[in-house]
């Protein structure tokens, strides 16, 4: 997971991703996703993308996938207040 969260700085341009998500979010399919969290004051843009608000992402995503077989993008859409709030 060290070298995912490394890598994905290096891709991203930035030192900070935020706080890591202690569970990486898997499905049926192989596909695994490495959450982090960082809250932005303005909107951050970097060199393959940008940063876009989490109410934004949710109602721009559109499930393509099936109730019994969620995709991880899916799966993290259902649990991203979980990843968003840290356990007190």
């Amino acid at each position: 997971m060290l070298n995912a969260a490394a890598q994905l700085q290096t891709l991203l341009g930035t030192q900070n991703l935020g706080r890591v998500y202690y569970e990486p979010i898997k499905d049926r399919h192989g596909n695994v996703l490495l959450v982090t969290v960082r809250e932005l004051e303005t909107q951050c843009s970097f060199i393959t993308g940008k940063w876009i608000q989490i109410a934004k992402f949710q109602s721009q995503r559109k499930s393509m996938s099936t109730l019994e077989e969620p995709t991880a993008l899916d799966v993290l859409l259902i649990t991203i207040q979980v990843c968003t709030n840290p356990p007190t």
